[in-house]
């Protein structure tokens, strides 16, 4: 295990070399950061005698202020850098830890890595569904989200909001609404319909 000075002059030439480097070289020196940080850790004890894996005590929140006052890190990057750091530390801890260490933090099993490409298949589905000039949907599981997500956006719209609205908006707004309105009449009638 190294020394917690040895781990602290890491992180600061890996933030350093983050803040001056090229746009390429960013992620891996968050990720020496983030490592660092999840080492300086097991230096760290909560009240109960164990390794502040989570990051919560006060000394090791402590050392990590000073750590980025070290590296120089600006006020004005400080959210944005302890962001993408905390990114990577979710990573690392959970590359480290089995499943039983894991759920015994309170930590959830997904990584911020497994979330992010979650979210993204989540926004491409919506874009699939959404998306201009996409083929026809025939999938009765695509058919059933698309419907869900038309009701949760139709949900959102206020009603007040478009009625205070000038003319030319609201004559816009009624139009494509009567539009949408004779599809739902057709798909209304295809599902009510009994099949042959």
């Amino acid at each position: 295990m190294s020394s917690l000075n040895d781990i602290q002059i890491a992180a600061i030439n890996s933030l350093r070399n983050y803040l001056k480097g090229a746009e390429d070289e960013k992620t891996a020196h968050l990720r020496a950061v983030a490592t660092s940080f999840v080492d300086a850790r097991q230096h760290f004890f909560t009240p109960q005698g164990e390794p502040d894996w989570l990051g919560r005590t006060h000394a090791y929140r402590t050392w990590v202020r000073e750590t980025m006052r070290l590296a120089d890190v600006q006020q004005s990057n400080l959210t944005t850098v302890q962001a993408a750091i905390r990114y990577h530390i979710g990573n690392i801890v959970r590359e480290r830890m089995d499943a039983d260490t894991i759920q015994g933090l309170g930590l959830r099993s997904s990584s911020p890595k497994q979330r992010s490409v979650e979210k993204r298949g989540r926004h491409s589905e919506v874009l699939n569904i959404f998306g201009n000039g996409g083929a026809e949907i025939v999938d009765p599981d695509e058919i059933v989200v698309a419907v869900g997500m038309m009701e949760a956006a139709l949900a959102r719209m206020s009603v007040e909001a478009i009625a205070g609205m000038d003319a030319q908006t609201r004559k816009t707004i009624r139009e494509a609404i009567e539009g949408v309105e004779l599809r739902l009449h057709d798909l209304a009638a295809a599902a009510g319909s009994r099949r042959k």
